[in-house]
């Protein structure tokens, strides 16, 4: 589908797209391979591909796993961080780890324009992405001033119900090339 997103663009497009990704997937030691593979066959960037790591308590205590992130960073593809700020990645590990870019979990996200702790929350947060050189975005943002407020704090990426409610592979298909060249285009099949 992704291969079919940037023939609709015309190899314009420029945003990322973020992939799940379990450590029951890294725990098998052929998915780098497989990865590697798919995006050499159907001649992908690697940098249009973030894989976003949920369950991190998980990341505590696995060698294997860290040493399968860095070869996926080594071919190119961006790691994330889900929900950071809702679970007990320590510090210490989380500077162990290739990530790339922190996703400001919704729930911080929902009490950034009036709860204090959640304001100093996602300023932590944006600050520790920064120093750290990573991308971050807040999820959850369905108002204008959540918007405002993250803008001020420095999160300059957010998604949300302000921007768009989510929608099927399909129809993204259909949205980006409308958005591009103003007219359907047919889905390369």
């Amino acid at each position: 589908m992704i291969a079919n997103w940037i023939a609709v663009s015309g190899a314009n497009l420029k945003s990322a797209v973020m992939l799940p990704l379990s450590l029951k997937q890294l725990e098998k030691m052929h998915f780098v391979h497989f990865l590697s593979t798919t995006l050499q066959e159907h001649r992908l960037d690697p940098e249009l591909f973030i894989f976003e790591i949920s369950d991190t308590a998980g990341l505590l205590h696995m060698e294997a796993v860290e040493k399968m992130l860095g070869m996926m960073r080594h071919l190119g593809v961006r790691l994330a961080i889900n929900g950071l700020g809702t679970d007990n990645l320590s510090l210490r590990r989380l500077h162990q780890l290739p990530v790339s870019l922190f996703r400001i979990d919704a729930a911080l996200v929902k009490g950034v324009t009036h709860d204090r702790d959640s304001r100093v929350m996602v300023k932590m947060i944006i600050a520790l992405a920064k120093g750290l050189n990573a991308t971050v975005v807040a999820e959850g943002v369905d108002s204008i001033n959540q918007k405002n407020t993250l803008t001020d704090m420095g999160c300059l990426i957010m998604q949300g119900g302000l921007f768009s409610s989510p929608v099927a592979g399909h129809q993204f298909t259909r949205t980006l090339a409308e958005e591009i060249c103003r007219e359907p285009i047919q889905p390369v099949s």
